[in-house]
């Protein structure tokens, strides 16, 4: 392995650092086990020689990075805090590298940045060193609230004004609360967001006379509102902060400027892509195309199913294809999910799995960028702001109808359909009248389309020609050719620094999808799945749900398979894998995909609703009949009083047996025809007493009882 961006090396002594920076004759490292650790800058000649005499080793594993907590298992709180400190420490650690990583210089641009943000040196050094630590992304600067405080205990409350306190001679202002930022939100949706021309200041005063009067009074027969005094109100400034915190600036310039001006005046102007990407990993790009060839099932060939998506991610620096995923999954997250996890796969084991032998140097890039260059839709929102907070990959999307914006990655589409798409069996091509189906042509399978696009891959990286590439300079002077492999590893030794590792499992959590499940007694239930892990079973929730009620945790699951999730736990710090339930009916599930659930349940929903009317329907038939039945039983027996209500229940058990014997008489089975002559004699008539019955004896003792 070679030394790229945050790398973690362990020297003999046991010592582990971290790479920070890259160039062809230095790296910057810190320490990881020192709590007072600063960058420093070494000789990378002498790291390279370290790693060939065995006196360092590279390790693959990394405790120390921060996992993917998602922002809404975060409190606002922790959110506001890692925010505040990832805007003090920015211009630093982006734009001041690698004078950073100078001690000396360092300690200027420290003293520089404490003046503006107002900040101790103490603070923005343990923010940096946070940040540095846990592998230069956002979420490492996340409050280690678990390590302090008493967990369980009541916090008190106090009512002190927060904030930059106010002048000795002044009033102490108020506090802004859940009820002030709903009134600050009506003001600004009605004042500010509604396309009004207004200023922030104007919609601010709006505000207060709307929301925040303690009544009107008429004044030459106009209503005029009464404002509390000035220190009951909020400040401009509180209404200021928590406008540019909850509103989305894009939102609102279009409601206020309209979607035609805001294309032309406020849109991103990323100009060229190629100038913009200073290095391999500056800038990828990502889109996805369907396939113009249709497929055969790998089980069935005689089955046609379909045309393919096919997700490709390309680095604009160096034209390298980075990854590409082929599914039959629409245009959605899943499929830039695995064109994404794809990037930082080793291609070398990606290979293999298709068969294709290949080394590390034909194919090496198994990094993540710095910024992705994404088409609207799937990268805008939740997964979006997920891949920036946890994998420090900066989301930029297009604006509508502007795919010349992702122009290298379109380009890729072409090349790829006239070297391997246009001329296979099952191929798109124009249908003329009475021309046969080309779909019926159809012989590739998946996997096997998968293959061709992997060896175009190859073949592009290592013998594309970039006519039009500019080269600059240094380039030139290097004599280097701009083919993509070629530009990639000149990157790596001239423009190094912006690739960046992860180890899998972050990075593949990072990107899984997240939703809620309910902890119940039955287990954990997702999306009417019931699963089970060591955690909840050693814990005794499913008990304590049982007792207390059910309540919700965020997990993380793979939309191709239902056999696991992900549970995330401990404040969104750890992962606890669990499995479906093992009994009958989860049986069936296993090895299914979500939207085979999805479709089961919705079959189950709609059989339940169309079974109503049947229902309904045979429950009349019942009830028809057994108001039948009772009514015959009331007319073939009336209400008489022929007897007192004592005598009826004191022949009870008398009256039971008596029916029993004639039910017995009755209904015994007669295998055998009976052929003895009949007599007309009775046994009465010849003198004969038959003995009396036991139970006769004992319910004419209970009578006399009765009477007694």
């Amino acid at each position: 392995m070679k030394l790229v961006v945050n790398t973690l090396v362990e020297w003999s002594n046991g010592d582990i650092e971290r790479i920070l920076w890259l160039s062809r004759r230095d790296v910057a490292v810190i320490e990881m086990n020192n709590d007072r650790a600063m960058p420093k800058i070494c000789s990378r000649r002498m790291y390279s020689n370290a790693l060939k005499q065995t006196k360092l080793r590279i390790l693959e594993s990394d405790p120390y990075t921060p996992l993917s907590s998602p922002d809404d298992m975060l409190t606002e709180a922790v959110r506001q805090r890692r925010d505040r400190a990832w805007t003090a420490i920015r211009p630093l650690v982006e734009d001041k590298i690698p004078t950073i990583f100078i001690r000396q210089q360092r300690s200027q641009l420290v003293t520089t940045r404490t003046a503006e943000v107002g900040l101790s040196k103490t603070t923005l050094y343990g923010y940096l060193r946070r940040y540095w630590q846990g592998s230069q992304t956002p979420n490492a600067l996340q409050p280690g609230y678990r390590n302090s405080g008493g967990p369980g205990k009541d916090k008190s409350v106090s009512e002190r004004k927060r904030g930059r306190p106010k002048s000795h001679h002044s009033e102490s202002g108020i506090n802004v609360n859940e009820e002030i930022r709903q009134r600050f939100r009506k003001g600004i949706q009605r004042f500010y967001a509604s396309g009004e021309v207004r200023t922030l200041r104007d919609a601010y005063q709006r505000t207060l006379e709307h929301y925040f009067n303690c009544g009107y009074e008429t004044q030459d027969g106009v209503p005029v509102p009464v404002l509390p005094p000035a220190h009951q109100l909020p400040t401009l400034r509180q209404f200021t902060y928590w406008y540019n915190k909850e509103q989305n600036l894009t939102r609102t310039l279009i409601r206020r400027r309209g979607q035609n001006r805001f294309n032309t005046e406020h849109r991103p102007l990323l100009g060229d892509s190629t100038g913009m990407a200073f290095g391999p990993g500056s800038i990828y790009q990502i889109d996805a195309t369907v396939g113009d060839v249709y497929l055969v099932s790998a089980l069935d060939p005689q089955r046609i199913i379909g045309r393919p998506v096919i997700y490709l991610v390309v680095d604009v620096f160096s034209r390298m294809l980075v990854g590409l995923a082929v599914t039959l999954e629409g245009p959605s997250w899943l499929g830039a999910m695995l064109a994404l996890e794809n990037t930082s796969a080793d291609k070398v084991v990606f290979c293999e799995q298709h068969e294709i032998t290949i080394t590390s140097e034909e194919w090496p890039c198994q990094h993540l960028p710095e910024m992705l260059l994404a088409d609207r839709g799937e990268l805008e929102g939740y997964h979006g702001d997920n891949l920036t907070h946890a994998l420090n990959v900066v989301v930029s999307n297009t604006a509508p109808y502007r795919a010349d914006m992702k122009g290298i990655v379109e380009q890729f589409f072409c090349m790829s359909n006239n070297r391997v798409i246009a001329d296979l069996p099952g191929a798109v091509r124009e249908q003329e009248r009475g021309a046969p189906d080309y779909r019926l042509d159809a012989r590739l399978t998946l996997r096997q389309l998968t293959t061709l696009l992997i060896r175009s891959a190859l073949y592009h990286n290592r013998h594309h020609f970039i006519t039009d590439y500019p080269l600059d300079k240094q380039m030139l002077a290097d004599g280097l050719e701009p083919y993509p492999l070629e530009l990639w590893r000149w990157g790596i030794q001239n423009r190094t620094g912006h690739l960046r590792i992860l180890p899998p499992d972050v990075v593949r959590l990072s990107l899984l999808p997240q939703s809620e499940a309910a902890i119940t007694r039955k287990g954990i239930i997702f999306q009417g799945l019931q699963y089970t892990c060591e955690l909840a079973a050693n814990e005794g929730w499913y008990v304590k749900a049982g007792q207390s009620g059910r309540w919700k945790v965020t997990v993380s699951y793979d939309p191709r398979l239902t056999d696991w999730l992900y549970l995330w736990h401990d404040g969104g710090r750890q992962v606890e894998i669990c499995s479906l339930v093992k009994n009958t009916h989860m049986t069936l599930f296993r090895g299914m995909d979500w939207d085979t659930v999805d479709a089961y349940f919705a079959q189950r929903y709609a059989q339940t609703q169309a079974s109503r009317s049947r229902q309904q329907q045979g429950r009349a038939v019942l009830n028809a009949h057994k108001d039948h039945v009772i009514q015959q039983a009331r007319e073939a027996f009336p209400d008489t009083k022929t007897s007192s209500r004592a005598a009826q229940v004191r022949g009870i058990h008398r009256n039971r047996q008596a029916e029993r014997v004639r039910l017995r008489h009755d209904g015994a089975w007669r295998l055998v025809n009976d052929t003895s002559p009949k007599t007309t004699t009775s046994d009465n008539e010849n003198g004969y007493i038959p003995p009396a019955q036991y139970l006769d004896l004992l319910h004419s003792e209970e009578d006399k009882d009765d009477n007694s």
